[in-house]
């Protein structure tokens, strides 16, 4: 899943535990009728990915959506959701005409992979497999 939007806020990293660390961000996205203010989380070494953004950068999170329940001393048994950033890249960023375009920028190889992709794939005749 995808969420694209504008960063409104970044928080700094925080350990939790001896070896679990965690960083939030916020993002502001209009994608439906209703604009939501959306909060996001990154973990382990993910943390790192929001270093060279900044508040206003449009971003695409590739995200999951974790769940999981807590037992607290008093009370009833309660529930919580976190999204969980695992990929983090700019967004709706505009080309001018000497800027190459991200995958004009790819290497040889990723080109021909996807120049591959287009070509018809005609059946081998002479193949001299046993099956």
């Amino acid at each position: 899943m995808q969420l694209t939007g504008k960063i409104i806020a970044i928080f700094p990293a925080q350990t939790v535990g001896e070896n679990f660390i965690k960083r939030d961000f916020v993002i502001h996205t209009d994608a439906d009728q209703y604009p939501q203010e959306i909060i996001i989380q990154l973990t382990g070494d993910k943390v790192n990915l929001l270093d060279s953004l900044k508040l206003g950068d449009a971003v695409t999170a590739s995200i999951n959506i974790r769940g999981r329940s807590w037992q607290p001393k008093e009370g009833p048994l309660k529930w919580f959701n976190t999204l969980q950033a695992w990929a983090l890249v700019m967004a709706g960023v505009n080309y001018t005409h000497n800027q190459k375009k991200p995958e004009e920028n790819a290497p040889d190889w990723i080109k021909a992979q996807e120049e591959s992709k287009n070509e018809i794939k005609k059946p081998v005749e002479d193949d001299d497999l046993p099956f």
